[in-house]
């Protein structure tokens, strides 16, 4: 039964650290959107001063 809790435990920590890097992932693509927002606007503003 030990063995049985130790990789329960195990198998509890790999998905929790699935989920960290999922909202990791989250986070990246946010910001990944927002920088590409934000790029867009630049060259907006660029193409309208030429």
């Amino acid at each position: 039964m030990k063995a049985f809790n130790n990789i329960l435990k195990g198998f509890q920590k790999v998905v929790q650290q699935l989920e960290d890097l999922d909202d990791q992932a989250n986070a990246l693509r946010d910001e990944a959107k927002a920088a590409e927002k934000a790029a867009t606007n630049i060259r907006g503003l660029l193409e309208g001063k030429v």
